[in-house]
């Protein structure tokens, strides 16, 4: 289940949130290191990027360094279209925005590191476009034009929509409310990746559904 697709360049899993992807910063193990262990007959396995250890969804794993190589340059180039869902405190107004901002790491060692707004800092662009509009709370579809750390987290509270369910960026007395409801975790989710794949020359599109606590969650709501 976790196994989207797989072949000899490329494994696409759906990850599990509350897992990190590596290993690190108090983490002792992550998916890729588990993966090296459960697969010890595979010679090369590498994270093409990375997800947040809250956030669930799609993760794309190389099999070999030409694979890497490619899946590196193409999300360099803006050439990986990625798309998410999130569920915001609020009702969101006015259609579909574009988000830039210019973000930056803040926090030393020892120090819990958070990405804000602030001039100088790394651009990082976003389209937000409302699916579902509830008494007190959205379903956006967000498409992702950077990979900063955090990037949605950070544009969605800065613009008054805070992700449901997140402990740094968020509402805490909604999360509050919200875990009452059902929501035990960040609401975050890697839904979709599509991608023209060199190798083979062909378009490429890898889906995760929602796991059934988020989707337990949607059910619910008005």
């Amino acid at each position: 289940k976790s196994i989207l697709f797989e072949d000899e360049d490329l494994l696409v899993l759906s990850k599990p949130a509350g897992l990190a992807v590596h290993a690190g910063s108090g983490v002792r193990y992550g998916i890729i290191e588990i993966l090296r262990k459960l697969r010890s007959n595979d010679p090369y396995l590498e994270l093409a990027h990375r997800l947040d250890r809250g956030t669930s969804g799609i993760l794309l794993i190389a099999r070999n360094r030409k694979a890497l190589r490619e899946l590196h340059e193409l999300l360099r180039e803006g050439q990986v279209k990625k798309i998410y869902l999130a569920l915001v405190a609020g009702e969101w107004r006015g259609g579909s925005r574009r988000l830039e901002s210019s973000l930056s790491r803040e926090g030393g060692k020892g120090q819990v590191r958070r990405t804000q707004q602030k001039d100088g800092g790394k651009q990082a662009v976003s389209e937000f476009e409302p699916q579902r509009l509830y008494s007190d709370s959205t379903l956006l579809r967000v498409r992702i034009h950077t990979g900063r750390t955090h990037q949605i987290r950070v544009q969605a509270a800065d613009a008054g929509f805070p992700i449901l369910g997140d402990t740094t960026y968020g509402d805490f007395p909604a999360n509050r409310t919200w875990r009452k409801k059902g929501l035990k975790r960040l609401f975050l989710h890697a839904a979709e990746v599509l991608f023209q794949w060199p190798v083979s020359g062909k378009k490429v599109h890898f889906e995760s559904p929602l796991s059934d606590e988020l989707q337990s969650v949607l059910n619910k709501l008005k």
